[in-house]
This record gives structure tokens, C-alpha cells and sequence, in this order.
């Protein structure tokens, strides 16, 4: 089956960053039995990036792609890291049914 389109964004504003814990959050998720596909740990990479005193470069991050992308995947992988680290999380979403199936997961 051939795939069109490109989920990647066309347009971001990255901030300048030399490390990231993105390789953890793949690790992670892909011991789960999913697999990574290549554009979701490019914006892992990003979204995980830390600066020189190991603080996230990126306190806040977004993105906006068409349906059925694997975008939800992406929250997965930064969950399982955040759990796996010792963070508390909260998680809101638009739609009760969107709410039920992340945390079916």
C-alpha cells in the first residue's frame, strides 16, 4: 500500500538545542511492540530537547496534522517517558472519546 501525503510540518519554530532525551521516549514506546515511524522521532527529538542545564528548550509544544497520522502516538511516547521519570502529568482533551482511548492504552 502506498502512502500520500506528508505528515510532517510545513512550517516550526525550533529553538537552538545540542542534547535531547528523545532516544528513551523511542526506546520506550517501541518495547511496547509499535514501531516509530521516521517523522514522529524527528519531533520527538525536538520536543524533547533539553539546554545546557537540562531544562526542556521547548516549555511548550505543538503541532497540528491531519487526521489518522500517528499524532496521538506521539503523546504516547512522551507519557511513557514522563512515567517511566517520575513526572505527573495531567490530560485534557477536546473530546471525551479521544480522553478514554489514551488512556485505554
Amino acid at each position: 500500500m502506498t502512502r500520500l501525503g506528508n505528515p510532517r510540518p510545513t512550517r516550526s519554530v525550533i529553538l537552538p538545542y545540542e542534547t535531547s532525551e528523545f532516544q528513551e521516549a523511542i526506546d520506550l514506546y517501541e518495547k511496547s511492540g509499535r514501531k516509530a515511524q521516521q517523522w514522529q522521532i524527528d519531533m520527538m527529538k525536538d520536543m524533547m530537547a533539553t539546554n545546557s542545564d537540562g531544562l526542556w528548550t521547548h516549555t511548550k509544544f505543538g503541532y497540528s496534522l491531519p487526521r489518522r497520522n500517528g499524532k496521538n502516538e506521539l503523546v504516547v511516547m512522551r507519557e511513557l517517558w514522563g512515567l517511566f521519570n517520575g513526572e505527573e502529568m495531567m490530560y485534557t482533551a477536546h473530546r471525551i472519546s479521544a480522553s478514554h482511548s489514551t488512556f485505554d492504552v
